[in-house]
């Protein structure tokens, strides 16, 4: 909670916050994700969605698993372009599926619709760990954060990442991600 402590200091005369938070509800979290849940709930309760303050963007690992299956565009383009491929994240998101959602935060009313929505679908745990969407949203964060904004990448997981052989890179290549 370190990282939520930072979150909530205020930011420089100006400058917005940008926030992103990627939700591991793989299976390995089963019985072990309501806390983190519960986690992300009072960090985002704490955001100020008012226009220049602070944007949202969530993404739960299982979203990007469900689009791998059965030979999929998506698994055919993380096979044609490897990690730090230029065209890797632009193909990716040209699939205009919601790997990488930007939350509404403007009314206290799709406030806490997001808040509802997290409690009730965010401990579902189901599937594998994927890396890659730490890609897409550092991708999202770079697009729009403005040279007096801050960015904040959160990674609520834990830990047990896609084994290499199942994934499309080495064990080398993720570290130098």
């Amino acid at each position: 909670m370190i990282v939520a402590t930072l979150l909530i200091a205020p930011s420089a005369a100006g400058a917005g916050r940008n926030i992103a938070i990627l939700f591991d509800d793989s299976g390995s979290m089963g019985g072990r994700s309501h806390l983190p849940t519960f986690g992300a709930q009072v960090l985002i309760s704490t955001l100020d969605g008012r226009p220049g303050q602070d944007r949202l963007f969530t993404a739960r690992m299982s979203d990007f698993v469900s689009a791998l299956e059965g030979g999929s565009r998506l698994a055919q383009i993380l096979q044609q372009y490897g990690p730090g491929h230029p065209q890797r994240v632009s193909s990716i998101n040209a699939l205009g599926l919601p790997f990488v959602k930007e939350e509404r935060l403007d009314q206290p009313s799709s406030h806490q619709l997001l808040l509802e929505t997290i409690s009730k679908e965010w401990p579902s745990t189901d599937g594998r760990t994927p890396w890659h969407q730490i890609e897409l949203l550092l991708e999202r964060l770079a697009a729009v954060t403005g040279p007096d904004d801050e960015a904040f990448l959160i990674i609520m997981t834990d830990g047990k990442f896609m084994e290499p052989d199942q994934m499309d890179i080495t064990a080398q290549e993720f570290r130098t991600l």
